[in-house]
């Protein structure tokens, strides 16, 4: 699943959108379940990123941040890296 999403992300306009949505999507049912599985703090940190570099989406800072800190508190490091430069 994972390198399906990596490659549309190196598409277009349209599969990066499409990404963003699958992404969102995921990242949104690790709040609902409450679950800071693997999977889904990868998803908070795409979706940040996403939010923070406008791909796929239009940028949103406020977005970013919260996402790169849900994904922070959760351990991942490069969420981190990322909110220390925002």
């Amino acid at each position: 699943m994972h390198k399906h999403l990596k490659e549309l992300l190196k598409g277009g306009e349209q599969e990066q959108r499409e990404a963003f949505g699958l992404w969102k999507k995921y990242a949104q049912m690790g709040v609902d379940r409450g679950s800071d599985h693997e999977f889904f703090v990868a998803a908070w940190y795409q979706v940040g990123t996403m939010y923070l570099d406008g791909t796929g989406t239009e940028r949103d800072l406020a977005n970013a941040k919260e996402w790169l800190r849900r994904a922070s508190e959760a351990g991942h490091p490069e969420a981190k890296l990322a909110l220390g430069g925002i």
